[in-house]
């Protein structure tokens, strides 16, 4: 069994890279698309709140909807999928190993891949919290799954600990249903979630985010009854004599995403340190050839929009290259960037330049909080792009468009640095 392109995974990242695909030269036929859940669409299904679709589709669509807008476009471009099938293993001739409730255990081999995976969430054992393990402690995804699709509240009085967007999202929900949120905490001194979110899941409720403070200790044995709430230092070691006992019978963590990349790993691909996903050039290769990857599994992204937007990019990429129309790389520049940029994506700029656009997004998050900032593209020590932003911090996405003129100057050069400057 053949095909030019397999897409492991249908969540927004895998349908959009798909549609990109299909549009730019590769007949539907010759994709296949792998999704281990029962469903298309990935996590869309369970997030029922608006906000979806106003950047990519120009109106604001539930998550389901969204997710639904990509999926009847796979089907009206008879694009082939599997559902609950979950890849195993790939290989760097490209050959995936799955098994499939209609296929059994199945290798199938391909001429391109792309990963898009998406992302899971970070657990609470990240936390060393002293005490127990009673029942009551969930992710927020979990509940958000649990209220959204089983139909069932997982707790009356609740303590909302991380300002992930899923957490925000997830508090605001469980209050809708009758849950109180009895505190919610973060251990940074800033909301990792978007902005809009705290205002309109937290303070538009009248709770306020309390940052810099951390769960020290979890109280009950067969449920939970509380937590012991302690202020931390920059360090994040806990400071003595700022506990509070918090009463709840429910724990929902927002500790954050982190790409789902345990086959990319199998497979020898090459990790980004700081996104946890593969590396890539403007093209979204990854470090093995004729593999792409895009979406959550790539970074994470702030709203599905911008998977969405990304992925359709990497599936074009992706057809280009079953086609033979994408070049070869013949020289790689690897990014550099200073202590105050976290991490880029791309990590390196392939030459001669292909892009499905007549420009590449340079996307970038800072690594700290700044009031306002210089940001500095810099080639061979001359700065040949430079803007002001303001009020930014490592919760936020940002990017740098990359048009033909600016690609011109860095198609001779031989360092480029990307630097963020506090001013």
């Amino acid at each position: 069994m053949e095909k030019k392109l397999i897409i492991i995974g249908a969540g927004p990242a895998g349908l959009a890279s798909a549609i990109g695909a299909c549009e730019n030269g590769v007949a539907p036929d010759d994709i296949l698309i792998i999704e281990r859940e029962r469903e298309l669409g990935g996590v869309l299904n369970q997030c029922i709140h608006d906000g979806f679709g106003e950047y990519s589709l120009g109106k604001s669509l539930t998550g389901t909807e969204y997710a639904e807008f990509f999926i009847n476009k796979v089907k009206e471009l008879k694009i082939p999928y599997l559902t609950d099938s979950t890849v195993l293993s790939i290989t760097p001739e490209k050959e995936i190993t799955f098994v499939s409730t209609t296929l059994g255990y199945t290798t199938i081999k391909a001429q391109a891949i792309i990963l898009a995976m998406g992302c899971r969430e970070r657990s609470h054992g990240s936390l060393r919290i002293a005490g127990t393990r009673p029942a009551g402690i969930f992710s927020a995804g979990t509940v958000q799954r649990f209220i959204n699709i089983d139909g069932h509240l997982p707790g009356k009085r609740v303590v909302l600990f991380g300002s992930g967007d899923i957490g925000l999202v997830t508090a605001r929900r469980l209050m809708l249903e009758g849950a109180k949120i009895v505190g919610a905490y973060e251990g940074k001194k800033y909301p990792r979630g978007l902005d809009k979110n705290v205002k309109e899941c937290l303070e538009d409720f009248g709770i306020s985010l309390q940052t810099g403070k951390t769960i020290s200790k979890i109280l009950g044995k067969e449920r939970v009854e509380g937590v012991i709430i302690s202020d931390i230092d920059e360090n994040h070691k806990i400071i003595k004599g700022t506990e509070q006992q918090v009463k709840c019978d429910t724990i929902v963590l927002s500790l954050g995403l982190t790409p789902d990349n345990i086959i990319s790993m199998d497979a020898g691909i090459e990790i980004g340190r700081k996104t946890h996903g593969p590396v890539v050039d403007q093209s979204y290769r990854t470090s093995l050839d004729g593999v792409f990857a895009c979406g959550n599994a790539l970074h994470i992204h702030d709203l599905a929009d911008f998977i969405s937007r990304e992925s359709h990019k990497a599936g074009r990429c992706a057809g280009a290259y079953v086609n033979g129309k994408l070049p070869s790389p013949t020289k790689a520049l690897e990014i550099s960037y200073n202590d105050d940029i976290k991490y880029t994506v791309p990590q390196k700029l392939s030459l001669p330049f292909y892009d499905a656009s007549n420009y590449i997004v340079l996307s970038y998050r800072v690594a700290r909080v700044m009031q306002r900032a210089k940001i500095s593209l810099i080639v061979d020590g001359e700065a040949i792009y430079s803007e002001e932003q303001y009020d930014i911090s490592p919760s936020r996405r940002n990017k740098i468009k990359l048009y033909p003129d600016l690609l011109a100057k860095l198609s001779e050069a031989t360092e480029v640095r990307l630097e963020a400057m506090e001013v």
